[in-house]
C-alpha cells in the first residue's frame, strides 16, 4: 500500500509537467492559428474601412492579390471584417497569454521546436501578408528609391515626389514628409532598393519585411541569453515570448516596422553590457540610435555605470570616449547623405508630424523666429518646452540609476521613459510603438518585471484590438 502512494506521488509531478506542456502547445497552436488567420482576413480588406489608426490600404491589399493570387478577391462589408479581425486577434491573444503562463508554471518545450514555428510564421507573415494594417513600409521603399532610382536624396525631398517619375509606389503612400529616420535605416533603405531593384516592387516590400523578421528572431535569441544572464533556465521562456508575441508579428513580419532592428541593436547592446564587453555594446547602441533616436536615452545612464566607483580623475576623459565611441556610427552613417545639412530637415519632418505641441508653446517658437532665432534654434526650444514634464521623469530616472546600487535598474528605467514616450508624447499611440518597452520586459521574470509585462501586455492587446474597431 504505502509503495503504491509512494508511486502515484513519483508520477504526479510528472503528470503536472505534462499537463502544462499541453496547455503550452495549445497556446501556441492558438498563436499560429490566429496568425494565419489574419493573414487571410486581410485580403478582405474593405474598400475604406476607418480603424482606430487609419484607413486601412485597401490598394496594397488588391496589388498582393494579383501577385500572390493571380485575382482581385471582392472586399468584405467593414462590419464582417472587423468582427473577423477582432476574432483572430482575440486568438491569437489567449494562446500567448496561456503559452506564456504554463512556461511561467514550469512548461517545457524543445527550443528547436518552438524556433522552426516562430521561423514559420515570420516567412508566412513576411512574404503573404498584404501589410494593409499600415502602408510605413511603401514609405520605407519610397524612401529608398528617391536615391538608388532617381539620385534624390531622402532627406532633402519628400516620398511622395516619386510621382514626378510615374513611380507605382505612390499610389500606396500615406505620409510626404522628408526622411524622418536616422542614418542606418536610411542608408539600409537605399540598399535593399537597390538589391532588389530588378525585381519590382513586391519583393522590395517583401525584403524589408523580411528583415523585420529577421531582427525580430535575432532580439528573441539575444533576449534569451540576457534571460539565463539574470536567471539560468529562463531563456526559452524569453524566445518564446518575443518571437510569438502577436503584437511582435503583427508589428514586424507583417508591416516591417523599423521598430525591430532597433530594438534588436539595442538589446544586443545590453547583453555585450552585461557581458563587461563595453565597447561592442557602445557601438551596437551607436547603430540602435541610427534607427531611431529614442535610445540615445540609454547612453547617459549606461555611463553613470560605468563611471561608478572610479577615481574622479579618470570620470571625465572615460565618459567623453564613451560617448565618442557611441556617436561615432551616427556621424559615419550621416556623411553620404548629408548633403549640407539634409538630414535636420528630416528631424523637423518629424518633429512637425508625430509628436504633441500644445498651442502656446508653438506661439512660442514662433516668437523666437521673430526675434531672429534660426528656426532650428525655434523648434529645438518648441520640442524641449512642450515636453517639460518628460524631462522631468528623465532627470529623476537619472537620479534614481545614480543613487541605487542595482547594476541592471537602467533597463527598468528605460522601460518607464519608453512607455511614457509611446503613450503620452506621440500624437497617436501606434501599436507598434509598445514594442521598444515590452521587449526588454520580456528578458526577466522577477516580480517587478512580470508586473510590467502584464501591463504592456494590457495596452497591446487593446491597441492591437483597435485594428478591428471602426471609427465613423
Amino acid at each position: 500500500m504505502s509503495t503504491d502512494r509512494r508511486s502515484k506521488a513519483g508520477t504526479a509531478p510528472y503528470q503536472s509537467e505534462q499537463t502544462l506542456r499541453k496547455w503550452a502547445i495549445l497556446g501556441i497552436v492558438a498563436i499560429v492559428a490566429g496568425m494565419i488567420a489574419l493573414v487571410l482576413v486581410q485580403y478582405g480588406t474593405p474598400t475604406k474601412f476607418p480603424s482606430r489608426w487609419g484607413y486601412f490600404s485597401r490598394a496594397g491589399t488588391v496589388y498582393f492579390q494579383h501577385v500572390v493570387l493571380g485575382r482581385t478577391l471582392p472586399p468584405l462589408n467593414n462590419a464582417d471584417f472587423g468582427r473577423y479581425l477582432k476574432l483572430c486577434l482575440g486568438v491569437a491573444w489567449a494562446g500567448y497569454a496561456l503559452a506564456v503562463v504554463a512556461g511561467l508554471q514550469g512548461a517545457t518545450l524543445r527550443p528547436r521546436t518552438v524556433v522552426a514555428v516562430s521561423v514559420g510564421v515570420c516567412l508566412t507573415a513576411s512574404v503573404l501578408s498584404p501589410s494593409s494594417l499600415c502602408k510605413d513600409v511603401y514609405g520605407y521603399v519610397a524612401y529608398g528609391r528617391l536615391q538608388a532610382f532617381y539620385g534624390l536624396n531622402p532627406y532633402a525631398y519628400c516620398q511622395k515626389y516619386i510621382r514626378h517619375f510615374h513611380d507605382p509606389t505612390v499610389r500606396f503612400l500615406f505620409w510626404n514628409i522628408k526622411c524622418p529616420y536616422g542614418p542606418l535605416w536610411t542608408n539600409l533603405s537605399i540598399a535593399i532598393v537597390a538589391m532588389f531593384r530588378m525585381s519590382g516592387l513586391f519583393w522590395q516590400v517583401v525584403a524589408f519585411k523580411l528583415l523585420a523578421s529577421a531582427c525580430l528572431i535575432a532580439s528573441a535569441v539575444t533576449g534569451k541569453a540576457i534571460a539565463n544572464h539574470f536567471h539560468a533556465g529562463q531563456g526559452n521562456l524569453t524566445f518564446l515570448a518575443i518571437a510569438l508575441n502577436p503584437l511582435f508579428l503583427i508589428e514586424g513580419p507583417g508591416s516591417a516596422h523599423n521598430e525591430f532592428l532597433m530594438m534588436g541593436l539595442a538589446l544586443l547592446a545590453v547583453l555585450l553590457v552585461l557581458k563587461g564587453k563595453w565597447t561592442a555594446g557602445l557601438v551596437s547602441l551607436g547603430l540602435s540610435v541610427s534607427v531611431k533616436f529614442i535610445t540615445l536615452a540609454i547612453l547617459p545612464w549606461l555611463v553613470i555605470r560605468r563611471l561608478r566607483g572610479r577615481p574622479l580623475r579618470e570620470q571625465a576623459p572615460l565618459a567623453a570616449l564613451m560617448v565618442l565611441i557611441a556617436l561615432t556610427p551616427i556621424v559615419l552613417l550621416y556623411v553620404p547623405l548629408w548633403d549640407g545639412g539634409a538630414p535636420i530637415k528630416g528631424m523637423q519632418s518629424q518633429s512637425a508630424c508625430g509628436l504633441k505641441a500644445t498651442t502656446g508653446f508653438q506661439a512660442a517658437g514662433l516668437f523666437l523666429e521673430n526675434a531672429g532665432a534660426p528656426k532650428v534654434v525655434a523648434s529645438a526650444a518648441v520640442a524641449t518646452l512642450s515636453r517639460w514634464w518628460l524631462i522631468l521623469l528623465y532627470v529623476g530616472l537619472t537620479a534614481w540609476i545614480w543613487r541605487s546600487k542595482d547594476q541592471a535598474n537602467w533597463m527598468v528605467a528605460w522601460i518607464v521613459f519608453s512607455g511614457c514616450v509611446a503613450f503620452f508624447v506621440v500624437k497617436a499611440r501606434f501599436p507598434w510603438y509598445f514594442v521598444c518597452p515590452w521587449m526588454l520586459t520580456l528578458t526577466r521574470w522577477d516580480r517587478a518585471y512580470r508586473f510590467l509585462s502584464c501591463a504592456c501586455f494590457g495596452f497591446g492587446m487593446v491597441l492591437t484590438m483597435f485594428y478591428g474597431v471602426a471609427r465613423y
